[in-house]
């Protein structure tokens, strides 16, 4: 949902957790991917599908 552009808000909302839960994630999954934002992880995701 990050990738699609969904701000932590909606996205909490969607899955019923609360926003820090999402952050929370965020930041583990950028760390494991060794991205350092959103763009780089959209970057990387292209990569992956290509």
């Amino acid at each position: 949902l990050v990738a699609l552009g969904k701000l932590n808000k909606v996205i909490a909302a969607d899955l019923n957790i609360t926003e820090k839960t999402v952050q929370q994630h965020r930041s583990v999954a950028c760390h494991k991917l060794s991205v350092r934002n959103v763009a780089e992880l959209v970057e990387f995701l292209k990569v992956l599908e290509s």
